[in-house]
């Protein structure tokens, strides 16, 4: 593998990594990192030395500096500095003061080790601290940290202990209860010492100590949180939802549903605010059988915690819980399930792509060009945008295209997100469903290479490389399968397994392979109608799948675009 601008995608593992070659700005949840896990098919950054990176995986208000890189494991080395906050603008935090002439730390002695409880009143304000410690007889030569901090499960985890934030909308934090192993004298003074995420300090306040053996400890119980579980409408027996072609995706009216330990439920709605749901922004019901990956997160309240065994298939934070579903899109009555295929292609004259888009239906009977009846209502396409992924919707009348089966105004509207390399790389283009689809066209990876046809000039023969795909499944899986072709989920339960396979002229819409080639012939080199001297070097075509039953009764499944480069053929002979 290498960090070159010609191989700017490559896979480790169940994810794929892309090398920009220059250093940028990105989000801490961009990046590889090589000892997290992460769902198959995720799209990652390894950023160049110099990148500027924001957050660090519990706080935003956090931005580094990437001051190098591994080359083996592609681990990258993040120095922080502060990062000014809208409160402050200096990344020091600032106490909240009502008037108080002195704050005050209670302590407990009928625990041990003994339990303190800092005053409720002191609220630290922006600079987004992190853990605090407590140090007895400060500014003296025997000043101590003192804070005992133990975990959830009862085990001591060290003397600095977290602050909790009030809510997640504001920047205001308070000091949770700690430990401490010694009775303190009445009134002494204790020096609370505030850092945030980096270590750095940015907070001090003195609290004076009296006892409060009169705190009934029953009254702050509250019971942890055990299971986070989705809630709504249309839910699939085996899990998830399910929405129909076209169906509105508010339809499902989600919401969560939080459950304790003590087995009670407590219903919670999503505001943005506590709690969020991922993965419905660039999402449409657009064609029978596609699976949305989604995710609910809950921002735990002030006291709150989750149970040191919560439910399986939750993820659980030191601040949320959240768990992952899908919403899958099932066929409706009115017709064959369809499909758009999304063909991009390099415009020299403009050096920029253009799109062409192609109509598949599951009645597997059609292939069509609609791109002249193609709107984009939502979002924007730019052909030249070769550095982050567009995401837009199209809508299509499906009457201007197929009247037969759609006799009056019928809309369609499919989501794409795409994106765009220069016409030298290998991988000009990504193509998905959605920003959050964990299905990809077009990624290379060792596990499964880039979808491309060769042209041997000096033969004008045209093959698909067995070295790159060593069976016919390799070929299903780059080419058909990565693509997410339709189906209908009223009679089947995954896109049909194609037989053979031919080649169109996205431009033309005409078939230039005179006759479908079967899959168990794939090593086989071909002729392409007009194809001679190299003629569609450089350029794109569309490899459709077919499905050619016994008695020769064929069904068009799904086409693809893919590129054409030149290379030598050997192999099998030509057909």
């Amino acid at each position: 593998m290498t960090t070159s601008p010609s191989t700017p995608s490559v896979s480790v593992g169940n994810v794929y990594l892309l090398f920009p070659s220059m250093p940028s700005y990105y989000t801490y949840d961009q990046i590889y990192f090589p000892n997290q896990t992460y769902p198959t098919g995720t799209k990652l950054i390894v950023p160049p030395v110099g990148s500027a990176i924001s957050g660090n995986g519990t706080s935003p208000n956090v931005l580094s500096i990437v001051t190098a890189l591994d080359s083996t494991t592609y681990e990258p080395t993040l120095t922080p500095f502060y990062m000014p906050t809208n409160q402050d603008g200096f990344g020091m935090s600032s106490i909240i003061n009502y008037g108080n002439i002195l704050f005050r730390a209670y302590y407990d002695t009928r625990t041990s080790p003994y339990t303190l409880y800092i005053d409720s009143k002191l609220i630290f304000l922006g600079g987004e601290p992190s853990t605090y410690t407590l140090t007895r007889y400060p500014s003296t030569s025997n000043a101590t940290v003192v804070s005992l901090y133990y975990n959830e499960n009862g085990v001591f985890s060290g003397n600095s202990v977290p602050m909790v934030q009030i809510t997640s909308s504001t920047n205001e934090w308070y000091c949770q209860t700690c430990n401490i192993d010694f009775i303190p004298q009445q009134d002494e003074e204790l020096l609370i010492t505030v850092y945030n995420e980096t270590g750095a300090e940015v907070a001090t306040c003195s609290v004076f100590c009296t006892p409060a053996n009169v705190i009934n400890t029953a009254l702050n119980y509250k019971p942890k949180i055990q299971n986070l579980t989705v809630k709504g409408t249309q839910p699939l027996s085996t899990g998830g939802f399910y929405l129909y072609e076209q169906q509105t995706f508010s339809d499902l009216a989600l919401y969560g549903e939080l459950t304790f330990t003590d087995g009670t439920t407590q219903q919670i709605t999503v505001d943005n605010v506590q709690t969020f749901l991922f993965g419905q922004n660039d999402f449409v019901a657009s064609y029978s059988g596609l699976k949305q990956p989604m995710l609910m997160k809950y921002n735990l309240s002030p006291n709150q915690t989750v149970s040191a065994n919560p439910a399986s298939g939750t993820e659980v934070t030191s601040s949320s819980i959240s768990v992952p579903f899908t919403v899958t899109v099932v066929a409706n009555q009115l017709a064959a399930p369809i499909k758009l295929s999304v063909i991009p292609q390099w415009n020299l004259g403009t050096s920029s792509y253009e799109l062409q888009y192609y109509y598949y239906s599951t009645d597997h009977n059609r292939a069509t060009n609609v791109t002249n009846f193609v709107t984009i209502p939502n979002g924007t396409f730019t052909g030249n945008n070769f550095t982050t992924w567009q995401s837009f919707s199209f809508t299509i009348d499906m009457n201007n295209v197929d009247p037969v089966n759609y006799p009056s105004f019928a809309p369609y509207t499919q989501n794409v997100a795409l994106k765009f390399q220069p016409p030298a790389a290998l991988v000009r283009y990504l193509i998905a469903d959605s920003l959050s689809s964990t299905i990809i066209y077009g990624a290379d990876s060792s596990a499964c290479r880039r979808p491309v046809l060769y042209c041997d000039t000096s033969t004008n023969q045209y093959f698909l490389s067995s070295l790159l795909f060593q069976n016919s499944a390799a070929i299903l899986q780059a080419f058909y399968y990565n693509a997410s072709p339709p189906y209908n989920t009223n009679t089947e339960t995954a896109p049909p397994v194609p037989t053979h396979f031919t080649v169109r002229n996205p431009n033309t819409g005409g078939l230039i392979l005179t006759s479908p080639i079967p899959l168990t012939n794939y090593t086989s080199a071909f002729s392409l109608v007009n194809g001679s001297d190299g003629y569609y070097v450089g350029g794109t075509v569309i490899v459709e799948f077919l499905q050619i039953s016994g008695d020769s009764s064929t069904y068009i499944l799904y086409g693809v675009p893919v590129d054409v480069h030149e290379a030598t053929y050997i192999g099998p002979s030509s057909t």
